[in-house]
């Protein structure tokens, strides 16, 4: 399918960048509460973390599916 021509790239490659960028913060976050001894809410961020990186991926595949391998 051809995107080019549309807003879906745009809309794609900022959706990505946000996950990526909560990702980040999840971790961070997951980071700063274990050093705190929180482990249960550490926990709680790490699992977040890698539901965005799930949802990044997603968009990512979207936006190159020339680098999908298998389905």
């Amino acid at each position: 399918m051809d995107l080019s021509n549309s807003n879906t790239v745009k809309n794609l490659s900022d959706a990505f960048a946000g996950e990526s960028m909560a990702n980040r913060k999840y971790l961070f976050f997951a980071e700063v509460t274990r050093q705190l001894g929180m482990p249960e809410l550490s926990k709680l961020f790490r699992e977040t973390a890698n539901q965005e990186t799930e949802h990044a991926f997603a968009h990512f595949r979207l936006l190159h599916p020339e680098l999908v391998v298998g389905d």
